[in-house]
């Protein structure tokens, strides 16, 4: 139990401080850094998605199938976010 609570409260710790390896000041800045995460634009727009995308992924493949193909549409949009089912869909 030591070697699995104790990371994790030094961990939740340093991520309310403001603090470098070089810099022995730890300052308090509570929430702040979870703030600034969720409100960056390439959070919402790329990160989040990416995370949502793979965790889809991942649960298909250990399902023993893919729930989505990795092939990208015809249509013209971006290969972010044009992701087909069966190849046909696409023609």
């Amino acid at each position: 139990m030591l070697f699995q609570v104790l990371p994790i409260a030094i961990g939740a710790n340093a991520s309310f401080r403001d603090w470098a390896l070089y810099n022995p000041k730890k300052t308090w800045v509570g929430l702040d850094h979870y703030r600034a995460v969720i409100t960056d634009p390439a959070f919402l727009e790329v990160v989040l998605p990416n995370t949502f995308l793979f965790m889809v992924a991942e649960r298909g493949r250990r399902a023993g199938r893919w729930a989505w193909r990795w092939r990208c549409c015809s249509t013209g949009r971006s290969a972010a976010r044009s992701w087909c089912r069966p190849c046909c869909w696409c023609r």
